[in-house]
């Protein structure tokens, strides 16, 4: 016990004669234990603080390693599109085109084709901006060879062409409203079998109803 009370509170044991001579080893040894003990536990904590202060730095680091990944995730390629936008370098925008793609083809392209296939209607003279508007809307829905498939459509249509009781006549124009092409392109404006065009016919009719 004397040992214990030397080692756990430096209080040295009282002893005489021979037991006294031996104490003076036995005491060196065991600070010099004590000391090599000190020093171990020392270490550790060291290198265990440093281990908190690396785990910190790794916690640091993988969340700006993740930042950084969500950045560039939310970083756009120069030629994407984003809500119609198409971004071309940082910081500088430039509006994408509201037009379909297949507005490459010439708007004189569709009024020359018009021209050309309804040779029975009014010639379209000039391209305005009106009726470009209105020929990049329907190629919004419809493609040019639908287009030209109303052209000729119309071209064929004995009323359209003037063949009714009022000699009137489609044009370029009126061939382009949303609601004509349709009718034209569901055939409702088809030459019937046995048609009289000196007679009020069917044809009429839809021209009374839907003609504004």
């Amino acid at each position: 016990m004397s040992m214990f009370d030397y080692v756990e509170n430096g209080i040295e044991p009282d002893f005489d004669g021979m037991l006294s001579m031996c104490w003076s080893f036995i005491r060196a040894q065991l600070d010099r234990d004590t000391e090599k003990y000190n020093s171990i536990r020392e270490k550790r904590a060291a290198s265990g603080r440093r281990g908190g202060k690396q785990t910190k730095a790794n916690r640091a680091n993988a969340t700006f390693a993740k930042q950084t990944q969500a950045n560039q995730a939310d970083t756009v390629n120069v030629n994407d599109t984003v809500n119609g936008t198409v971004i071309k370098e940082e910081g500088k925008e430039e509006t994408a085109s509201a037009e379909p793609s297949h507005l490459s083809v010439n708007y004189q392209s569709i009024v020359d084709d018009y021209n050309a296939t309804c040779t029975k209607l009014p010639v379209c003279r000039k391209l305005s901006d009106a009726r470009r508007k209105a020929i990049g809307a329907r190629l919004k829905v419809y493609s040019a060879d639908e287009l030209h498939t109303a052209f000729e459509k119309s071209q064929a249509s004995s009323f359209l062409t003037g063949q009714n009781d009022r000699n009137w006549t489609a044009n370029f124009d009126w061939i382009l409203k949303d609601s004509n092409i349709a009718k034209i392109l569901d055939g409702n404006y088809d030459n019937r079998k046995g048609q009289k065009h000196n007679e009020k016919n069917q044809y009429t009719k839809l021209f009374e109803k839907y003609t504004i």
